[in-house]
């Protein structure tokens, strides 16, 4: 890979090397957009925004296999996309940069003699990369107004490998709104992206309405969550709703092995019915933690459609009864009664249980709540 170099602080002393960039086409993230400059150059007290002038546009930066000298070429540098930039603006404004510095992580070189300081990084995108580095350097005017979904993604990476989370607040109000209505209502990688983008960006309701959606969406099968700590947070609340369906599910089958509401072989009837239902729609046997492959969501559909239809109503006597007390016509018993809402004061003890079980489950759904930032 040959060298690029970008002087972003010609008075910089750190050299930032992004090496094995992501994707293989690096355009100027202002192209086509339309985008306009967020504003001014910040000129904040200590940093250098106000001596650095302009520089060569972005796409003739990252097209070009030319570019600015750093001083002091190292042979042992590696390959990529170089960026001389502040060290004070970087220590001040990147978390992680200061907690590197302090475990002594090799990811950060020291200079040595007159070199620079080196750090080296890997799997971001010259582009986003560029726009994190010249918003940290008040760079606005070279920063666009508008991007992509993910353009947008790609930048909250690096803003989560720096820590520079509220550097990034004030650009973010700008490319966020005009894609709020791409936030999917269903769980997938799109969904995880949005949490991505909410969490770096500190979009706390953006956040908590995707992570609501991932809780009750995830399947506890992805290989590769590309944000560990929310999908452990996520699949703990995940599992604490399904045991309370679970726990409501399997006491209604409790309650029909016990009922005494009517004649045994209308009770063995139901119980029949419904397990067999859950067969059918694989709730038996009672799945177990960490649950693999279930959601919320697709548990309470499962059991909110569980047909009415077959079931005896509950209360029914047999028409007559044998020398052990049961009717000696099986026919005559289990045929099924159909639901008469015309009628009125008749004991629908069954349907009045299932209908409580499935207003249970769904209650569990709605009081699902997404996660705080």
């Amino acid at each position: 890979m040959a060298e690029t170099s970008i002087v972003i602080d010609p008075y910089g002393k750190l050299r930032l090397i992004l090496c094995n960039p992501r994707g293989q086409d690096h355009e100027d993230p202002n192209s086509g957009t339309g985008a306009e400059p967020l504003g001014e150059p910040l000129n904040e007290p200590g940093f250098l925004g106000s001596q650095i002038n302009s520089f060569k546009t972005v796409s003739a930066m990252l097209d070009s296999d030319e570019g600015t000298e750093l001083e002091h070429p190292h042979a042992d540098y590696p390959k990529g996309w170089h960026y001389k930039v502040s060290l004070q603006r970087i220590a001040m404004l990147s978390a992680n940069f200061e907690d590197m510095l302090d475990e002594a992580c090799l990811e950060v070189i020291p200079p040595v003699g007159e070199e620079l300081w080196c750090w080296v990084v890997e799997e971001f995108t010259p582009e986003a990369m560029l726009i994190v580095l010249n918003i940290m350097h008040g760079r606005n005017n070279e920063v666009p107004r508008e991007l992509d979904l993910d353009s947008l993604a790609e930048v909250a990476r690096v803003v989560d490998y720096f820590g520079c989370y509220e550097v990034m607040e004030v650009p973010a109000k700008s490319w966020i709104p005009h894609l709020e209505d791409e936030i999917p209502e269903s769980y997938g990688d799109k969904l995880l992206t949005w949490i991505r983008i909410a969490g770096a960006f500190h979009e706390d309701k953006i956040f908590k309405r995707c992570t609501r959606q991932a809780i009750l969406g995830y399947r506890n099968d992805y290989d590769t969550p590309p944000i560990p700590q929310v999908i452990n947070d996520i699949a703990r609340s995940r599992i604490s709703k399904l045991d309370k369906i679970f726990e409501h599910l399997y006491e209604f089958v409790d309650s029909l092995i016990d009922s005494t509401l009517c004649s045994y072989e209308g009770e063995a009837h139901n119980l029949g019915i419904f397990i067999k239902h859950m067969h059918m729609n694989s709730l038996m046997p009672r799945p177990k933690s960490p649950y693999q492959g279930l959601n919320i969501t697709g548990v309470v559909a499962r059991i909110a459609t569980i047909p009415h239809a077959g079931f005896l109503v509950l209360g029914q006597e047999p028409i007559h009864k044998g020398p052990s007390g049961y009717s000696d016509s099986l026919e005559s018993v289990l045929t099924p009664m159909p639901v008469r809402n015309d009628i009125k004061g008749e004991p629908f003890e069954f349907y009045h249980a299932l209908n409580g079980l499935i207003v249970q489950v769904k209650r569990v759904a709605e009081e699902v709540e997404g996660l705080d930032l």
